[in-house]
Formats: C-alpha cells, structure tokens, sequence
C-alpha cells in the first residue's frame, strides 16, 4: 500500500512537471453526485428510460430488493458488491460516465428473477407479524 501511494505521489510530481499553464483541466473524480447518479445512470441505460419518472426510480430500485431477499452469503455478498458500486459511482464518477454502471448492470438486472420470492416472503412475514400482534 505503501509502495502504490509513493509511486502514485511520483507520478503526480511527473504529470505537473509537464503541464502547462495553457492546458485544459478536467473536471476530476470527486463528481460528489450522490445516490441520484447511480440510479440515472441505471434508468438511462435500460428500457426504463422510457417509463416516467415517478415509475422508473423504484424500478430501478427493484433488482437489489430481488437480490436482498435472495437470503444467505450469497445475498449479503450481493448486495455490498451493488451498494458499494453505487457508493463509489455517487461519489467519485463524472455525470457522463455510464461505464460503471455498465459493469454492474447484467448482474443487477437478474435480481428481478427474485423479486417474486422476495415480496412473498415480505407479504407473509408482515401476515405473520400481524397475527402475532392479534
């Protein structure tokens, strides 16, 4: 880690060593975007781009309620891996960079092959709470 944070800080030494004051700048990696970023960027590249607003948000929300309620390692592992994605393109990506998302997006979009059993089990769990509290 050492070693990768000194040769980062050489390069950087480098790379101003030959810029010039005449050379454009760029807009950098800090976007601070936020969650809405991740979410665009998903509605942007699928057929959810054609829906409204309003009905193409929680959609694109749906694949990670399918993957959540898929239980077990695999479903934590899942999950942390979209989360931190989405944490790192709401952070650090630039609004017109969809190749994050791109990485991600076959994956995601097959937690809507779990979205049934995960609202199935939410549905019964909520009958049974309630029966509890009958």
């Amino acid at each position: 880690c050492m070693v990768y944070a000194a040769a980062l800080g050489l390069h950087a030494d480098a790379v101003s060593a030959e810029r010039l004051a005449s050379d454009g700048t760029s807009q950098g990696w800090g976007g601070l975007q936020g969650p809405a970023l991740p979410i665009a960027s998903l509605i942007a590249l699928s057929p959810l781009k054609s829906l409204p607003a309003w009905l193409s948000g929680p959609l694109a929300v749906l694949p990670l309620i399918g993957w959540a309620g898929l239980g077990g390692r695999r479903a934590i592992f899942a999950v942390l891996w979209f989360l931190g994605f989405g944490t790192a393109i709401a952070l650090f990506a630039r609004p017109e960079n969809f190749y994050w998302i791109l990485l991600i997006m076959p994956l995601y979009a097959a937690g809507l092959a779990f979205v049934p059993r995960a609202l199935s089990d939410l549905v019964s769990a909520g009958f049974r709470e309630r029966e509890q509290a009958v």
